[in-house]
């Protein structure tokens, strides 16, 4: 009975290490677009709105993965015309933040915009309590209206979208973060 109860043991032990024992790494590809979307995501809520919410410059601002940086040329070539500061969250290669005086737009492209969107719009209504807007004239469906009200202020995050379901490498996703006095 004694040599019963040992080789139980060994095979629950040995049972438990293999289980434990894979340790794949995760594919740099999935990483890679789990920080795209995630990226985008802080972009608009952690730098934007906290820069909107907190009267401080979007360039002070960082986010989960650290202060944000300057945009890569690659980035900002691409960009075109437009005034305003132009950063990129650490993580997330293919997101662009530009910051002009009241305005905070957030720019992603490619096949990830349908997830960026997704993600943020979980995040601007749960836990954040953002309202969707009637989106009269919108056009689109991936253009939708999100505010809320703080105090004397109403803070609006607009999405536009471009591209076949937002899921096409010519994709593009835009968030504006923009606020009013009531």
């Amino acid at each position: 009975m004694r040599t019963l109860i040992m080789i139980s043991v060994a095979a629950v032990s040995a049972a438990a290490l293999a289980a434990c024992a894979d340790t794949r790494p995760v594919p740099y590809e999935k990483v890679a677009q789990e920080n795209e979307v995630n990226g985008f995501r802080m972009a608009v809520v952690d730098v934007c709105l906290q820069s909107a919410i907190a009267g401080t410059p979007v360039s002070a601002m960082s986010g989960e993965d650290g202060s944000i940086v300057p945009a890569a040329p690659e980035l900002v070539s691409q960009r075109g015309e437009g005034g305003g500061a132009l950063y990129s969250p650490r993580n997330a290669k293919n997101v662009l933040i530009r910051s002009d005086g009241g305005v905070c737009e957030v720019t992603t492209s490619g096949a990830l915009t349908k997830a960026s969107q997704a993600s943020l719009e979980e995040a601007l209504s749960d836990p954040h309590g953002f309202t969707i807007d009637k989106a009269e004239g919108m056009g689109k469906p991936t253009d939708k209206r999100f505010s809320k009200k703080l105090g004397t202020q109403t803070y609006h995050v607009k999405l536009a979208g471009s591209g076949m379901g937002g899921d096409a490498p010519s994709s593009k996703l835009t968030a504006t973060v923009t606020v009013t006095s009531a």
